[in-house]
């Protein structure tokens, strides 16, 4: 059933989130605390029992120019007693229906783990997203300057590749996950990057930044790098559906 969103729902809601993915309450607290109330929620119940549920964000995809509105599939979860009984089956094409009656021309999602690609596949999701993935060697210590998660969007934006695109609002709270662990945006030289000064969730820019190491994740191919799948589509725009059978586009801030 599609819930509205209602102060009685949100502990239940957390209590399943954390008994399925083991989160913090801090780090699930992100999501309830603001966007929830953006998100659009799906919840089965077993004598009034959540037992499971999943939420919708708003995003875009854009390709050959031209931007598509959908939605992202967000925290699908089921109690464990309950699992295998059709329950995620049902709301998966509950949000699908829902997707089609808001004229929106996708759902997107990132599997948390590869073995969910053929399960995902029963319900018409097929892999068209990717990114380019790789390990540097050398040490992080080109000069960076911290920026604002607002300047980040804006250069993620401004990309010119065929991509996956939050809106503004769910693209800080997936910065706001990455900051929970570490990861937060800055200038260097010619781009940005979200970087912890280990690794690089993701590189914007034209060339890699001097004596630059750590495994690193972007849009487009870098030394030693490899093209990588990273995320399903369900596409109920036959146009979109048709483009992406053909082209994948990039994605990386993904949530899972």
């Amino acid at each position: 059933m599609y819930l509205q969103p209602n102060a009685r729902c949100i502990a239940p809601l957390k209590h399943l989130w954390q008994t399925a993915f083991g989160d913090d309450p801090a780090y699930i607290a992100l999501f309830f605390d603001g966007t929830w109330q953006r998100s659009h929620t799906f919840a089965d119940f077993e004598n009034g029992q959540l037992v499971s549920a999943l939420y919708l964000l708003d995003c875009f995809v854009v390709l050959g120019g031209k931007q598509f509105s959908g939605y992202y599939l967000y925290a699908a979860a089921t109690l464990p007693d309950f699992r295998k009984q059709g329950r995620m089956a049902g709301l998966l094409e509950e949000a699908k229906a829902f997707a089609a009656q808001q004229g929106r021309a996708f759902i997107a999602l990132v599997p948390g783990e590869s073995s969910l690609t053929a399960y995902y596949e029963k319900f018409g999701f097929f892999t068209a997203m990717h990114r380019y993935a790789g390990h540097l060697q050398g040490e992080l210590c080109t000069p960076l300057s911290p920026i604002t998660p607002q300047a980040y969007y804006e250069a993620a934006a401004a990309l010119s590749e065929d991509r996956f695109l939050w809106t503004r609002e769910n693209h800080a709270y997936a910065l706001s996950c990455l900051a929970y662990n570490g990861c937060l945006p800055y200038a260097a030289e010619n781009g940005v990057l979200l970087t912890d000064g280990k690794s690089t969730e993701e590189l914007l820019a034209q060339t890699l930044p001097q004596r630059f190491g750590g495994s690193c994740f972007a849009p487009r191919a870098y030394p030693g790098s490899e093209k990588q799948p990273f995320g399903m589509i369900f596409a109920a725009d036959p146009t979109l559906k048709q483009a992406l059978k053909q082209k994948t586009i990039y994605m990386n801030l993904a949530l899972d």
